[in-house]
């Protein structure tokens, strides 16, 4: 029965389109529609084309010890869709919850400023320097500049191999990259001698943040950074430019084929597939998707225990602290992913989705809790960028949109709290500087009374 994948398929392909098209938007286009696209590639597209072609691609590494022909895959077809409409409901509904709705409020008390232009400059001014400070200490630790180039993309493979005190410095040179959003949208506003001082730091933070992701390894890290910068744009214009979804299209196209070696300085560039088509290269990067769900419902509870998925959450929150610091190790566990990975033969992690995290975390209660909580962050995430007139929350919207849409692809715990953790930083920063700033006027109030 997996053959009748093909009609769920079709059915997301034609449908989520159909209501993309028709649903209201405050914009051109917001988070469930990025949300949408990544959507339909991976659980749309990718069955189409796999049914379509079983003999050229049952040599890929998620196919070897699978039949797409099992029944199993066209239930996790049906699941797949299932968490889809149930998320679809809870962004909608999500809307209506006060601590949603006034989360708009606090999106524009916090971007609107008020005439306050340093305060965003003295907030990535911090960022910078905290990121900058802590990218220096890593570097050091690496053994230069150059060893951590080299060593960036074993890392994401095999583990991370320094041993040192200070290696937690790492989670916090991300920074550097949001640094730079903030410098690059406040290089509008400014004149002068403070416009070459913003553009100065700029790229000082851009080269740090360039860095940074190419350390990481993950090539949807280095795609989501620079295509933050013209996302963020079109936010702020409302406007869709054929010029750059064609321009970002092709990137991400590179960044798919040739990611690995690009991103792996001991390699030569070269495609990641030579002996497929390039069709075949780039469907085969998003197969894993749907083959974990199938997966994921014929080994679960059969031949493991679910996972439950507050332990995977409390991984990924403990594993930002320093253990030198505090010892968590209690809370600590293989994370989702790493389990995935065990599940088919060598060659790097295979990250679990955020369908299959459902799954494995409680079967289909967990995919319908997973499916409203995601939901309902996706909307009040939204609402927190909601502020359009100030450039710095639409390069934050821009960010999460994009870092949102593709847990999709990447649902663990702790791949996601990697990739926000930068954020939450920032925005703890700028609503300091922002109390600060209200400090003084606090204090020569009383001092009048």
């Amino acid at each position: 029965m997996g053959i009748y994948s093909i009609v769920v398929a079709i059915i997301i392909i034609i449908f989520i389109p159909a209501f993309e098209f028709i649903r209201k938007k405050e914009g051109k286009f917001d988070y469930l529609s990025l949300f949408n696209l990544i959507f339909i590639l991976a659980f749309g597209v990718v069955p189409v084309y796999c049914y379509s072609h079983l003999d050229e691609i049952k040599h890929w590494r998620v196919m070897i010890y699978n039949n797409l022909m099992d029944t199993h895959f066209f239930i996790g077809s049906l699941i797949a869709l299932l968490f889809y409409i149930v998320m679809v409901i809870a962004y909608y509904f999500s809307r209506k919850l006060s601590f949603i709705s006034k989360t708009r409020k606090i999106s524009e008390k916090i971007f609107s400023f008020e005439g306050k232009k340093t305060l965003l400059f003295k907030s990535a001014l911090f960022l910078l320097m905290i990121g900058g400070f802590s990218f220096l200490i890593y570097i050091s630790l690496a053994g230069g500049l150059r060893e951590y180039i080299r060593i960036g993309y074993s890392t994401r493979i095999q583990g991370q191999s320094i041993q040192h005190p200070l290696v937690f410095v790492r989670n916090f040179t991300p920074l550097l990259c949001v640094a730079s959003f903030i410098f690059y949208a406040t290089i509008r506003s400014s004149k002068g001698t403070a416009k070459f001082i913003n553009i100065i730091l700029f790229v000082l933070s851009f080269i740090g943040g360039t860095l940074v992701v190419f350390h990481s390894g993950g090539r949807m890290s280095f795609f989501v950074y620079f295509i933050t910068f013209p996302l963020a744009t079109l936010l702020y214009q409302n406007k869709i430019k054929i010029r750059s979804i064609l321009i970002g299209g092709v990137f991400f196209i590179f960044m798919i084929v040739y990611g690995r070696s690009f991103l792996n300085p001991e390699a030569d560039l070269q495609a990641a597939r030579q002996a497929d088509s390039f069709a075949n290269g780039i469907i085969r990067e998003f197969s894993f998707r749907f083959v974990n769900v199938g997966t994921m419902f014929d080994l679960f509870p059969k031949d493991y225990d679910f996972r439950w998925g507050i332990p995977d959450v409390l991984t990924a929150i403990t594993g930002l602290i320093p253990q030198r610091v505090i010892n968590l190790d209690f809370l600590q566990r293989e994370s989702a992913s790493k389990f995935n990975t065990t599940l088919y033969i060598e060659g790097g992690e295979m990250p679990v989705d955020i369908v299959s995290f459902g799954y494995m975390s409680l079967g289909l209660a967990g995919v319908i809790i997973v499916a409203i909580l995601f939901g309902t962050l996706l909307r009040w995430t939204e609402n927190l960028f909601s502020y359009r007139k100030n450039f710095v929350a639409c390069m934050f919207a821009s960010a999460l949109m994009i870092n949102l849409a593709f847990r999709v692809m990447y649902g663990d715990p702790v791949l996601f709290m990697n990739s926000v953790f930068r954020y939450i930083i920032a925005i703890i920063v700028i609503i300091m500087f922002l109390k600060l700033e209200k400090l003084p006027r606090i204090v020569w109030k009383k001092a009048r009374l």
